[in-house]
């Protein structure tokens, strides 16, 4: 999924790219896409499903856990743990 998500961001810098090339100034030089650089991300409904699979494991479930730089946004929190099987 990885692979996908990073091959569908390199499409959308080239044509990005192709629009900055028109809109250039002379002098500048020609702006680059450097497929190394770009990171991908996993989509949110993604994240939450894997999160929820290892949450609802009995290690976590019975001695706790701590998530550290997760969820960042609401509707991750919601799409976490708004779950009948992680509410008990």
């Amino acid at each position: 999924m990885l692979e996908e998500v990073k091959e569908k961001m390199i499409e959308d810098a080239e044509a990005n790219l192709e629009e900055l090339k028109k809109k250039k100034k002379k002098g500048q030089p020609d702006p680059v896409v450097d497929p190394e650089k770009l990171i991908p991300r996993l989509p949110d409904d993604l994240l939450c499903k894997a999160y929820k699979y290892r949450l609802e494991k009995n290690d976590c479930f019975n001695r706790g856990f701590v998530l550290d730089g997760f969820p960042r946004t609401y509707d991750q929190a919601k799409g976490v743990f708004l779950s009948k099987s992680l509410i008990r």
